[in-house]
């Protein structure tokens, strides 16, 4: 965002995979209107809100996991143990 700043470019928001930062509001609005995914397939988004000056990260097992042996394992690495955390 700082780059952007220099550039003049005072409103704007960035989307990285899902991981967004979020400058000053659109013109005549109070920020940038950002949802979050549900939890249950094909089902609309539930959690709204709006962003201005800060950024949202959200990480979970809904969508991105592996099952070995009957364990549901997410794309998160559990640092301690090496190797990702089973779900829960």
């Amino acid at each position: 965002m700082a780059e952007l700043e220099k550039l003049g470019i005072h409103q704007a928001i960035i989307n990285a995979s899902g991981d967004l930062a979020a400058s000053g509001p659109p013109p005549d609005k109070p920020g940038w209107l950002v949802a979050v995914a549900s939890l249950k397939s094909n089902a609309p988004p539930s959690v709204f809100g709006y962003l201005t000056h800060q950024a949202l990260s959200t990480s979970g097992d809904a969508f991105q996991f592996v099952e070995i042996d009957g364990v549901r394992y997410s794309h998160i690495v559990d640092r301690a143990r090496d190797w990702d955390s089973p779900a829960k």
